[in-house]
């Protein structure tokens, strides 16, 4: 029902985009949302904020948004992961380059930055919340 196709941009960067089609999917099929939180697309962002363009993040958040918004019609699990860190969390390695940014903590727990940029899980849409920048 769906497929992805991706579109180059500037430099290595590829944002994805959505069509849509017909396909069997397995009913093994889950959807990770990962990292589409307001620190690191929103123009108010930590990311926005160091200096980066956060752009590309939203172009690819808002393709995200459509493509799950086509997956809840057919009803694949989706779960959502996000980063939500205290300060006593973090390595010093990502402590020093916060200062060196002058941006401070990525996605601090309870905060605005840490809450998913444009689109909210729903009822039995999995949270999935990550002290870490991979997904462990």
């Amino acid at each position: 029902m769906i497929i992805l196709k991706e579109e180059k941009q500037s430099g290595n960067l590829q944002i994805i985009t959505i069509s849509t089609v017909f396909m069997d999917l397995s009913r093994n099929t889950v959807v990770l949302v990962i990292d589409i939180q307001n620190d690191y697309c929103s123009d108010e962002g930590k990311f926005a904020k160091s200096g980066d363009n956060a752009e590309w993040a939203q172009k690819a958040a808002n393709d995200i948004i459509q493509f799950i918004n086509e997956v809840r019609k057919i009803g694949i699990p989706i779960y959502h992961m996000g980063r939500s860190v205290r300060a006593e969390d973090i390595s010093d390695f990502e402590r020093k380059r916060n200062e060196r940014m002058g941006v401070g903590l990525y996605c601090e727990e309870n905060a605005w930055g840490s809450e998913f940029y444009k689109i909210q899980p729903i009822e039995d849409e999995q949270v999935i919340l990550k002290k870490y920048y991979s997904c462990l």
